[in-house]
């Protein structure tokens, strides 16, 4: 796995905290991962598969390729398929309206 973060443009820096990029390799076991609440709002580019969120033990949704999401109050749980990256925007305002 290869998690990087990244300032952003100066003329960026008062709507976006930072930038962060997320490659994971594929694992034929599909080890869920475990998504814990930061109290961000993100916005997420996913340009490898679909990631699988479970809503319960053995049911889950696709993610879409890109999404706004507003600050987490609950863990979740995640699979990916294969390699793929997702490039993520950390705002800093939670009422920030694009």
């Amino acid at each position: 796995m290869n998690y990087q973060t990244y300032r952003p443009h100066y003329d960026l820096e008062s709507i976006v905290k930072f930038y962060w990029t997320l490659e994971v390799p594929f694992d034929s076991k599909n080890q869920k991962q475990k998504i814990v609440p930061d109290g961000c709002i993100e916005m997420t580019f996913n340009f490898g598969d679909k990631i699988k969120r479970y809503t319960s033990e053995n049911d889950f949704i696709l993610h879409p390729n890109a999404m706004v999401m507003g600050q987490r109050t609950k863990s979740y749980y995640i699979c990916k398929y294969s390699v793929e990256t997702l490039y993520n925007f950390i705002l800093e305002s939670p009422f920030l309206i694009f």
